[in-house]
């Protein structure tokens, strides 16, 4: 059974199974040092929620939220389901419970950025009330950062294999689609506060 759980403390993580997962979401990042996930989970802005499976990893998600001018704005990053763990509404739930929090937090939009090559997960987001937004996202991304070369690998092969894709599908997206929420009317899942052993 898949129990969902934010998570607080580092000691609560499988460091080996959080680098396997991190690989399937990031193949070029490096692994991520306990300190690093740690300073995430102690940042009062910062969510991370996990679905565990007797106490193993087999998904995560980051809500993370910040004041702007005009109101709170939280995003939605870095959603990813082992591979082995697909297609048993697992994404579905940890977005939910992500939605869920942020209304807690008295969120009025969350932002989702998707690859247009993640045909599966865009299908998702919008099923859960999310909409395409901006129609364009500028980034920079640092010389040094391991997303450069993978973003670069991988820009020519999702062109023209996600359009093909998506020719048959109402979405209207190149490089980036950008996904915003504005309360969804769905309950959220139920929140597990037990800690693993």
């Amino acid at each position: 059974m898949i129990q969902l759980k934010i998570c607080d403390c580092v000691d609560q993580i499988d460091m080996a199974k959080w680098t396997d997962l991190m690989s399937q979401l990031c193949p070029d990042c490096p692994p991520m040092s306990e300190d690093h996930l740690q300073r995430i989970l102690d940042h009062p802005t910062v969510r991370l929620i996990l679905a565990l499976e007797e106490n193993i990893i087999v998904g995560a998600i980051t809500l993370a939220w910040y004041p702007i001018p005009t109101g709170m704005r939280a995003c939605i990053e870095d959603v990813i389901v082992d591979n082995g763990h697909r297609g048993q509404k697992i994404g579905e739930a940890l977005v939910m419970l992500a939605i869920s929090e942020a209304k807690k937090l008295d969120i009025k939009q969350i932002d989702l950025t998707s690859r247009p090559d993640r045909v599966a997960a865009n299908s998702l987001y919008q099923s859960l009330g999310f909409k395409s937004g901006r129609p364009t996202l500028i980034e920079y991304i640092f010389n040094n950062s391991p997303y450069r070369s993978n973003y670069n690998k991988k820009a020519g092969q999702c062109k023209s294999a996600c359009l093909n894709k998506m020719q048959n599908q109402d979405l209207s997206f190149m490089d980036q689609t950008s996904l915003l929420h504005f309360g969804s009317q769905r309950q959220g899942p139920v929140v597990s506060n037990t800690k693993p052993p």
